[in-house]
Protein backbone atom coordinates (compact mmCIF):
# COMPACT_ATOMS: atom_id res chain seq x y z
CA UNK A 1 0.00 0.00 0.00
CA UNK A 2 1.10 3.45 -1.03
CA UNK A 3 1.16 6.10 1.10
CA UNK A 4 1.45 9.52 -0.59
CA UNK A 5 3.16 11.85 1.96
CA UNK A 6 4.53 9.36 4.41
CA UNK A 7 8.09 11.00 6.28
CA UNK A 8 10.95 8.77 7.07
CA UNK A 9 13.82 9.22 9.82
CA UNK A 10 16.07 12.05 7.92
CA UNK A 11 13.53 12.90 5.48
CA UNK A 12 11.65 16.76 5.88
CA UNK A 13 8.08 17.17 4.30
CA UNK A 14 9.31 19.49 1.50
CA UNK A 15 11.93 16.50 0.05
CA UNK A 16 10.41 15.62 -3.34
CA UNK A 17 10.24 12.34 -4.55
CA UNK A 18 11.65 11.79 -7.86
CA UNK A 19 8.87 11.22 -10.45
CA UNK A 20 11.45 8.14 -11.39
CA UNK A 21 14.41 6.22 -10.69
CA UNK A 22 16.34 7.60 -13.54
CA UNK A 23 19.66 8.86 -12.83
CA UNK A 24 19.98 7.74 -9.26
CA UNK A 25 22.25 5.11 -8.02
CA UNK A 26 19.80 1.76 -8.49
CA UNK A 27 19.91 -1.59 -6.18
CA UNK A 28 17.99 -4.77 -6.62
CA UNK A 29 17.83 -7.96 -4.57
CA UNK A 30 20.86 -10.51 -5.25
CA UNK A 31 18.84 -13.31 -4.70
CA UNK A 32 18.04 -16.00 -7.16
CA UNK A 33 14.58 -15.64 -6.23
CA UNK A 34 13.79 -12.05 -4.79
CA UNK A 35 11.63 -11.54 -1.99
CA UNK A 36 10.13 -8.02 -2.26
CA UNK A 37 11.18 -7.60 -5.91
CA UNK A 38 11.41 -3.84 -7.68
CA UNK A 39 14.34 -1.44 -7.47
CA UNK A 40 15.86 0.66 -4.53
CA UNK A 41 17.17 4.21 -5.52
CA UNK A 42 19.82 6.14 -3.72
CA UNK A 43 19.56 10.21 -4.60
CA UNK A 44 22.89 11.05 -4.26
CA UNK A 45 21.70 15.00 -2.43
CA UNK A 46 20.81 13.71 0.38
CA UNK A 47 21.51 9.92 0.43
CA UNK A 48 17.30 9.31 0.31
CA UNK A 49 16.41 6.04 -0.85
CA UNK A 50 13.22 5.28 -2.80
CA UNK A 51 11.65 2.05 -3.82
CA UNK A 52 10.06 1.08 -7.39
CA UNK A 53 8.02 -1.71 -6.70
CA UNK A 54 7.67 -2.27 -10.50
CA UNK A 55 9.16 -0.49 -13.79
CA UNK A 56 7.10 2.18 -14.55
CA UNK A 57 5.37 2.84 -10.95
CA UNK A 58 6.18 5.72 -8.61
CA UNK A 59 9.02 5.68 -6.47
CA UNK A 60 8.14 5.72 -2.41
CA UNK A 61 10.64 6.36 0.18
CA UNK A 62 12.27 3.50 1.80
CA UNK A 63 12.58 1.98 5.01
CA UNK A 64 16.04 0.80 3.76
CA UNK A 65 19.22 2.90 4.08
CA UNK A 66 21.93 3.88 1.45
CA UNK A 67 24.50 2.18 3.91
CA UNK A 68 22.70 -0.86 3.87
CA UNK A 69 22.48 -0.86 0.12
CA UNK A 70 25.92 -0.07 -0.39
CA UNK A 71 27.51 -2.57 2.43
CA UNK A 72 25.02 -5.48 1.82
CA UNK A 73 26.63 -7.05 -0.86
CA UNK A 74 25.38 -10.28 -0.50
CA UNK A 75 21.44 -9.21 0.21
CA UNK A 76 21.86 -5.95 -2.82
CA UNK A 77 23.54 -6.02 -6.52
CA UNK A 78 24.20 -1.83 -7.58
CA UNK A 79 23.04 -2.10 -11.30
CA UNK A 80 25.42 -0.22 -13.79
CA UNK A 81 24.43 3.73 -14.87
Amino acid sequence: MSVPNRILPGMTDTDPRPASLDGLEIYVEAAEFPIAGGRWGIRAADQAVFYERRPGTAPEPAMVSAETLRSSRGSWTRLDP
